[in-house]
């Protein structure tokens, strides 16, 4: 897993790697690993995963294996309401998988190209992207490797970010699973009778006759999956209502302790292969739900403390459980400079993400320290 490919030496020096990097510049140049069939950037749909994938898994690469956030990922903001601590993550991990770092990129630069009002501000917004992503990796590579992960913890763009996903009166993600949870804006569990149930006017979930003997033994096999430390303090919680969702066969559960405080509610989504796999191969894992919870290691700063994995007992499908969360996906209309704010907070997390388990040195060789990269992403993005 994440082995250095031939042409880094084994046991070479950071100098030494971020030297074969620049060499392999030479033989793959930057035009090749952004390059998009002719006119094939303009014309996919991002939304259509499986057919982005197949475009983006086309084209050569540079041979640096990453750990991919996948095509669904989008930003993340992590808050403590109590020390105001804000990081900048990526959540919709789901296709996430081992792969060219390159497929991230592009994907992602198509993404943030969208909508822009001239192919010249499209173009200074990929720039943007490339420019914050390859500066979050070299800054990684210049640190000892665990260094580099804490000191890019908040990362360039993390503060834009959370102002970006909080405004509107929109809420964050919280950081505690001691803290109601807040739902657009509400606290999403109230008393009913004497008993906390799930607020279902705030939520885009309709009533669904869940299986109580299901729900309980996905409940119990999901305390197996999380660490023990929490799986002793889960042992006191209990479930008390449960709605779900048709279209994606969700269930949104609320736990609490005997007593009958301390709610928490949990979300579980059903979790397929990545659309990755055709084309990077086959997981050894598992399930595709520990995959996705591999990538939450691997890849965020600040992961879900309660993220955890079941079996569909009805469907026999891997789930996922994660604390609830607002993930509204509406994208509204932005300026252009909150396209550029969104952008190098994209490009910084990516970088971020990416540095954990790809050779930071030979990737930042490979990028090198000039703006060439990033004007040879816009122009492949939007010819």
């Amino acid at each position: 897993m994440f082995t250095s490919p031939s042409w880094i030496e084994i046991g070479s020096s950071r100098s030494e790697r971020r030297e074969a990097g620049r060499a392999r510049r030479r033989n793959v140049p930057w035009a090749a690993v952004v390059e998009w069939p002719t006119g094939a950037s303009l014309l996919i749909d991002p939304l259509d995963i499986a057919g982005l994938c197949a475009v983006v898994a086309q084209a050569p690469t540079s041979g640096l294996m990453a750990h991919l956030v996948g095509p669904t990922a989008h930003l993340l903001a992590v808050k403590d309401e109590r020390s105001e601590l804000v990081v900048a993550d990526f959540g919709g991990l789901d296709h996430a998988i081992e792969g060219p770092w390159e497929w991230d990129v592009r994907t992602i630069a198509l993404r943030v190209a969208r909508d822009t009002q001239s192919v010249e501000k499209g173009r200074a917004v990929v720039a943007e992207f490339a420019r914050a992503y390859r500066e979050a990796i070299r800054a990684t590579a210049a640190l000892e490797h665990a260094g580099g992960w804490q000191g890019l913890a908040s990362g360039p763009g993390a503060r834009g970010a959370y102002a970006r996903l909080t405004r509107g009166g929109e809420k964050g993600k919280v950081a505690s699973a001691a803290f109601p949870v807040i739902v657009r804006g509400r606290t999403a569990s109230q008393w009913v009778k004497g008993r906390s149930r799930i607020v279902r006017k705030t939520l885009p979930f309709d009533r669904v006759e869940a299986d109580s003997d299901a729900v309980l033994r996905m409940f119990a096999e999901y305390r197996e999956a999380i660490p023990e430390a929490l799986a002793l303090r889960m042992q006191r919680m209990v479930v008390v209502d449960a709605v779900g969702r048709a279209d994606s066969g969700g269930l949104l559960v609320l736990a609490v302790d005997e007593e009958g405080n301390d709610p928490i509610l949990l979300q579980t989504t059903l979790v397929r292969e990545s659309a990755w796999e055709p084309y990077a191969g086959d997981v050894v894992l598992g399930s595709d739900a520990q995959r996705v919870l591999l990538a939450s290691t691997l890849l965020q700063v600040s992961p879900d403390p309660l993220l955890g994995w079941s079996s569909d007992v009805r469907q026999t499908r891997s789930v996922m459980w994660s604390q609830a969360v607002n993930d509204d996906p509406v994208r509204p209309s932005m300026p252009q400079w909150m396209r550029l704010r969104e952008a190098e907070a994209l490009g910084s997390v990516l970088g971020r993400a990416h540095a954990r388990t790809v050779d930071a040195s030979a990737l930042a060789g490979y990028l090198g320290g000039s703006d060439g990269f990033d004007r040879a992403l816009a122009a492949a993005t939007l010819p």
